[in-house]
């Protein structure tokens, strides 16, 4: 064979020779393809019918699982069991158990299933129901009393400020006591404690103190300006109070120091102002004591004679000219 042809099939050897390759190697790959194919499809059925047989497993351990005792029903939404309990009983760990503290409180059970009872205000328990038992004073609510059943009979613990009664919890009154405050304070009684206030006319000694415990001090009204308003008076400071008393010389009017008395408004006059009002006012009350006099005695000789003589209507006139005076001066 000549080169040209020799290289020729050579050529045409190795075409076919790769052609040969290709082709099996494309016959490998399908076949591997088909080969796994084969086995994933295998593999979904399997799966399938895994789940199958486990749906039908979780079924029949679902149906037989589900029991939440005589007092309940139970049933499963979403893959979770849920008992329905009778009323008065709850579930605790997968069973409805009677859970009832009575109308008057809720009921639950704490971590190791014991029943756990909260009454409602006024109520205690009492052979595992809410009783009636309120320690609170009359007329309060809400002191921190608490009610409880000691052999079968109640009991009230009392919070400070309060002692027990035999129905309830009583305020003790610590202003009875007269030490309870300083001399210069006042003794207030509040539910469960008590208050010291200033008297009129003091005031506290340092404030943001317990004023308990400070006291108060007095309160000097004379150094106030305008403490007295006449001019006339003085000012005289006193422990808690104050006096506007007269000047050397001059007299006040009001004659008492009674509960109306109110110091600044004191005033006062000189000793002739005085004497002259006086002994108006004792002309006036002479006057109308004559003037009653006479007319008794006139009433009197009517009476006798029945008619009046010369000198009683000269009496007459003259009283009736001193009326006439008065009210021309007037």
């Amino acid at each position: 064979m000549n080169r040209k042809y020799s290289s020729y099939f050579c050529a045409g050897e190795l075409c076919f020779i790769i052609l040969i390759n290709i082709y099996a190697c494309c016959g490998t790959v399908k076949a591997n393809l088909k080969s796994e194919t084969l086995e994933l499809s295998s593999s979904e059925t399997q799966k399938d019918k895994t789940e199958g047989i486990l749906h039908s497993k979780e079924s029949i351990f679902h149906k037989d699982d589900c029991d939440c005792g005589e007092h309940g029903s139970c049933r499963y939404e979403n893959k979770i069991r849920i008992c329905e309990c009778e009323e008065h009983y709850r579930e605790f760990r997968g069973e409805c158990r009677e859970c009832f503290c009575g109308y008057q409180g809720s009921c639950d059970f704490g971590p190791e299933g014991v029943k756990k009872c909260r009454c409602d205000y006024g109520f205690s328990l009492y052979k595992g129901i809410c009783a009636p038992c309120d320690c609170d004073p009359w007329g309060a609510r809400g002191i921190g009393a608490i009610c409880t059943f000691v052999n079968d009979q109640k009991k009230c613990t009392c919070p400070e400020g309060y002692r027990e009664t035999r129905i309830n919890c009583e305020d003790i009154d610590e202003c009875l006591n007269t030490s309870a405050c300083p001399l210069s304070m006042n003794c207030v009684n509040i539910p469960g404690d008590f208050q010291c206030e200033c008297k009129t006319g003091y005031q506290m000694k340092r404030p943001y103190e317990d004023i308990k415990n400070i006291g108060c001090e007095d309160i000097d009204e004379c150094s106030i300006a305008g403490t007295c308003m006449d001019p006339l008076t003085e000012c005289i400071n006193s422990p808690g109070s104050y006096d506007c008393v007269c000047k050397t010389g001059y007299y006040s009017t009001a004659g008492t120091r009674g509960e109306s008395y109110i110091p600044m408004y004191n005033m006062c006059y000189s000793a002739t102002d005085l004497w002259l009002a006086a002994t108006i006012a004792l002309g006036t009350i002479m006057f109308f004591g004559i003037v009653t006099t006479f007319c008794y005695i006139l009433q009197g000789s009517k009476r006798d004679t029945g008619t009046l003589s010369d000198s009683d209507m000269a009496g007459l006139r003259g009283v009736r000219d001193i009326l006439e005076l008065i009210r021309l001066c007037s």
